[in-house]
């Protein structure tokens, strides 16, 4: 019995664990949420920063063609260039959010199926205790009424 009770003892402190391990993947998942937040703002602050500096390109550009420039060219490429250097930094902050996202996704998971699985074993090991105790009681009370005759 006393082994049952230490084996069930231990299954609980085994989900105690998972279950702990579980709230602070979920805290995890939490602070992931809130740096890809802070990076989706940053990225939408890019994105004004690119727009506001195209309207000045735009106008420049304009200004340019009006006087007959060769400016309007070089204002056409910086443009082009700017545009290719903004997509590729909003498309790598995509990429790593979603990168993170699945990671913390996939071990949120995991230490999930671990307290499930701790969980039961201590389910079953108080049940193995349960019935040893059952057992046991009813052998002394057969004993008992078999030493009372």
């Amino acid at each position: 019995y006393d082994s049952l009770l230490k084996k069930a003892t231990s299954a609980k402190a085994d989900a105690d664990a998972a279950e702990k391990a579980a709230k602070e993947k979920e805290a995890a998942l939490v602070k992931a949420e809130k740096q890809a937040k802070k990076e989706a703002e940053l990225a939408k602050k890019m994105e004004q920063k690119y727009e506001a500096d195209k309207i000045k390109l735009d106008k420049a550009e304009l200004e340019a063609m009006k006087k007959g420039d060769t400016a309007a060219e070089k204002a056409l490429v910086d443009k082009e260039v700017q545009e290719k250097q903004a997509a590729q930094v909003l498309e790598k902050a995509a990429k790593a959010d979603a990168v993170k996202e699945a990671k913390l996704a996939e071990e949120a998971e995991r230490a999930e199926l671990a307290a499930k699985k701790a969980e039961e074993k201590a389910k079953a090991a108080e049940a193995a205790a349960a019935k040893k105790l059952a057992e046991q009681k009813d052998a002394e009370a057969k004993k008992a009424a078999f030493l009372a005759m």
